[in-house]
């Protein structure tokens, strides 16, 4: 999956809130930490049916961005046999942060702050920065881009 693939899925998915996709994606949340397995959050599939397991007691921003990522998960997660757990964690994380940023993404350059001040983790912004700012050049300078950062 390319930037511009999870980009085009955030602008789809931004007239609704959380929620409402959940609603529409007919996945539920269950609240239980035992179901977690240790993690803060999962994502569960099995026969068109999806469960997102939360541990109890998160913040609601806490929970607003596990959501977040696990529908990252939930879209783009490969179901093929081979995986490639760096790349959809990487999906994951940059869809919750462009929905947390609402895709406005053109005008600004450092948005790690933001998202670090809406509770993502700082090496996560960070990544997120980064890959926004190569996405943005390779737009502007096209495959010249790859040549000039070599």
């Amino acid at each position: 999956m390319c930037f511009n693939d999870v980009y085009a899925k955030v602008q789809n998915c931004l007239e609704y809130d959380i929620f409402k996709i959940l609603q529409q994606e007919k996945i539920d949340i269950v609240r239980d930490s035992d179901l977690c397995y240790g993690k803060p959050a999962r994502l569960m599939s099995y026969q068109n049916k999806s469960i997102i397991f939360l541990q109890d007691g998160l913040s609601d921003q806490e929970e607003r961005n596990l959501i977040l990522h696990e529908l990252g998960h939930f879209y783009f997660d490969s179901e093929s046999a081979y995986k490639n757990s760096r790349i959809e964690e990487s999906n994951a994380n940059l869809f919750m942060c462009l929905y947390i940023l609402k895709n406005d993404i053109w005008d600004y350059s450092d948005f790690h702050c933001y998202l670090i001040n809406e509770g993502v983790d700082t090496k996560i912004a960070l990544q997120i920065n980064e890959m926004i700012y190569q996405n943005k050049m390779a737009k502007k300078y096209g495959d010249a881009w790859l040549i000039m950062e070599a």
